[in-house]
């Protein structure tokens, strides 16, 4: 959706994290930025849901961004960035940890 003459956001609810059959009946959610110039393009992407098989403990996040830069028709580069951690659901303690 617009959001002024140089952003857009966006907002998803979807059912699974890269599988074809669902995993769980968690949901995964989703949010999108990004900002579009003459010159330049940012883009930052956020997916987080309960997605351990089996359960709806634990959440699994990624964080994505991207930096697109075109100073001239003859020259382009992007920068791009991922971070991703999963919290697993530790059936000893009955509680979620980092892996």
């Amino acid at each position: 959706m617009p959001v002024g003459k140089h952003w857009t956001t966006g907002f998803q609810v979807v059912n699974g994290w890269n599988n074809t059959v669902d995993n769980n009946s968690g949901k995964t959610l989703g949010g999108t930025l990004a900002a579009t110039y003459a010159k330049a393009g940012w883009a930052f992407n956020y997916y987080g849901g309960p997605e351990n098989t089996g359960t709806n403990s634990g959440w699994k996040h990624l964080f994505d961004t991207t930096l697109t830069l075109t100073p001239s028709s003859k020259v382009g580069a992007y920068i791009n960035y991922d971070y991703g951690r999963n919290n697993v659901y530790n059936n000893s303690f009955f509680r979620t940890t980092p892996s």
